[in-house]
């Protein structure tokens, strides 16, 4: 994500629906890394705004 160092902006596949999170892992993985692999995920809290970026987490 432009001027967020330790951000990434990630769609993640839920099996019945796809979601768009912001994770504070830009300084332990490229984003290239992440393509295929299982990741934890709290789903059951509300959308926020950050960094001019709407996430549904």
């Amino acid at each position: 994500m432009p001027k967020a160092d330790k951000l990434l902006k990630l769609t993640v596949d839920l099996g019945s629906e796809q979601r768009t999170v912001v994770s504070g892992i830009a300084e332990h993985f490229a984003p290239e890394a992440i393509i295929g692999r299982q990741v934890t995920l709290v789903a059951n809290l509300a959308p926020a705004k950050c960094a001019a970026s709407k996430a549904r987490v």
